[in-house]
C-alpha cells in the first residue's frame, strides 16, 4: 500500500455547540494528543436528527486511518488465500479483494 499521507495519530470526534461556521454546532475532528484540527464538519441548518447525523459523519471521518490500515491487512491476507481455494471460492475472494484495492486507491488519491 501506497503510504498514507493524511494527518498522522489518532482520530477522533468533538461536539461543539459554539460555531463560527454554523449557529447549530459543529463536529470537529481531530487528530493526536493535541488536537490537530482534521476537518470541521458545520450543522446543517433544520432537518431530522441533523446533530446525531452531523456527529456520526464525523465519527465515519476519525476511524478513516483505522479502516484504512484494516482493509490494506485484509486483501493482502485475501491475495495470499486466493490460492487455496475452489474456484467459486476464489472468484468470491478476487471479487472483495478487488473492491478493497478501489477503496484503498481511491482513499489515497490514486
Amino acid at each position: 500500500m501506497k503510504e498514507f499521507k493524511g494527518t498522522k495519530g489518532e482520530w477522533w470526534t468533538k461536539f461543539s455547540e459554539l460555531s463560527l461556521l454554523s449557529p447549530e454546532g459543529e463536529s470537529i475532528v481531530k487528530a493526536g494528543e493535541i488536537g490537530t484540527p482534521v476537518c470541521i464538519l458545520p450543522m446543517p441548518l433544520g432537518g431530522i436528527d441533523t446533530k446525531a447525523k452531523n456527529i456520526a459523519n464525523a465519527q465515519l471521518i476519525a476511524a478513516a486511518p483505522q479502516l484504512l490500515e484494516a482493509l490494506d491487512k485484509a486483501s493482502k491476507a485475501l491475495k495470499n488465500i486466493k490460492s487455496q481455494l475452489t474456484k467459486e471460492e476464489s472468484d468470491e475472494v478476487l471479487n472483495a479483494h478487488l473492491d478493497a484495492e478501489r477503496a484503498i486507491k481511491k482513499a489515497l488519491g490514486e
